[in-house]
């Protein structure tokens, strides 16, 4: 199966949790699938570069009424992401390390990270008395909220430990 796109996508991975859960390459966005689905790859995003150990992608994803199969579900997902990522062109790919899955993404891939990245430069600016540029990255750092954060994963126990 094939994402159908004429010419595959340019630009960077980008992950979006602070709101609606969102993929995108370029002005693409990627296919997300069910919410289990979507999770593998928020959990993933939330650890850029970091290998996430498959028991606590599966505790994050299903808590403690794990069903049979559940990993062969979970590679099922990750596969589906591979595929998805490879046809869309991109350098960022989830790899399989030790126990686990890595999402080769730089942090300012991801919403999350380029808040707190955003944060700090202001908070550097305000301490330099530089208030517009301070005011500029608040702006920008509360312009990528579009909604509670993980907000389509709310039922997942990575949920309320993230």
């Amino acid at each position: 199966m094939t994402l159908g796109y004429s010419r595959p996508p340019m630009g960077p991975l980008r992950v979006a949790l602070l709101g609606a859960f969102r993929v995108t390459v370029g002005d693409s966005a990627l296919l997300a699938g069910g919410v289990k689905q979507r999770a593998v790859l928020a959990m993933l995003a939330l650890h850029p570069g970091e290998a996430v150990p498959e028991a606590r992608l599966i505790d994050g994803i299903w808590g403690e009424e794990t069903p049979s199969g559940v990993r062969n579900a979970l590679q099922v997902y990750v596969a589906h992401w591979r595929r998805v990522l490879a046809e869309a062109g991109c350098e960022e790919r989830i790899e399989r390390e030790a126990a686990g899955y890595r999402l080769t993404i730089e942090p300012s891939g991801v919403d999350v990270h380029r808040f707190g990245v955003l944060l700090d430069h202001a908070r550097v600016a305000l301490d330099e008395e530089r208030h517009e540029v301070a005011a500029t990255r608040f702006d920008e750092a509360l312009g990528l909220w579009t909604g509670d954060a993980l907000q389509d994963f709310a039922s997942m126990p990575f949920q309320r430990w993230e």
